[in-house]
């Protein structure tokens, strides 16, 4: 992740911490080369650089600047989060991040009453 995706993702998770019904965290982001060994240790290739439940929805948001482009692992993770009833959304800015939660929160919220 370079230090424009990483500005990115520090608007972004300071942003969702205040929309209502959204609990995220940060699975990626910017390492000391040294901590670059934890990549071995524990995360998958593919997953998302944010992770969140939205009103009881799983979410996944990939940081990508405007000349971002996903790689083929993120693609077929997407794909697979979206057949399993998951949202994956593509995300260049903290407002892009706002809006997509916004709608899936309010889908959630939406069905939730209906019951």
């Amino acid at each position: 992740m370079g230090a424009q995706e990483t500005k990115i993702q520090k608007e972004v998770m300071q942003t969702l911490r205040d929309v209502p019904y959204v609990f995220a965290v940060r699975y990626s982001g910017y390492r000391p080369s040294f901590h670059k060994l934890w990549k071995t240790g524990g995360q998958d290739v593919g997953v998302a650089d944010i992770i969140c439940c939205v009103a009881g929805c799983y979410c996944e948001l990939e940081i990508k600047t405007d000349t971002g482009v996903q790689s083929p692992e993120q693609i077929a993770h997407a794909d697979k989060i979206v057949k399993m009833g998951g949202q994956y959304q593509v995300i260049k800015s903290a407002h892009d991040a706002y809006v997509f939660v916004s709608k899936v929160r309010d889908l959630m919220l939406y069905k939730l009453n209906k019951k």
